[in-house]
């Protein structure tokens, strides 16, 4: 027995060492990210910056897109619209009868 309470104390001790190896390392990250200065903060950062710039750029070119697909809808559109047919019906010009005169009484 006393064999199993050496194992457990040995556990014990192996957990409690690797949960203040897991503190000290979150902490050293957390250390790096808040420093400006570090390789680490200047590459989130640039990240950051390429994703916003992403964004917009995509932005932009959905625009471009859908003003272009507009422009094509417009013109299929108008292959669509027929054009306006003008009849013309050829009258011939009838005699005019000029009215007689009314004499005054």
């Amino acid at each position: 027995m006393a064999n199993l309470a050496e194992k457990q104390t040995g556990l014990s001790e192996f957990f409690s060492e690797l949960s203040k190896e897991k503190v000290k390392a979150k902490k050293e990250l957390q250390d790096k990210l808040d420093n400006p200065k570090s390789d680490l903060s200047n590459l989130f950062s640039q990240l950051e910056n390429a994703l916003s710039e992403t964004k917009k750029d995509s932005e932009d070119v959905e625009n471009k897109l859908e003003a272009f697909s507009n422009l094509f809808n417009t013109l299929d559109s108008a292959k669509e619209i027929p054009k306006e047919v003008e009849v013309v019906q050829e009258v011939e010009p009838e005699e005019i009868e000029e009215p007689e005169e009314i004499e005054e009484r």
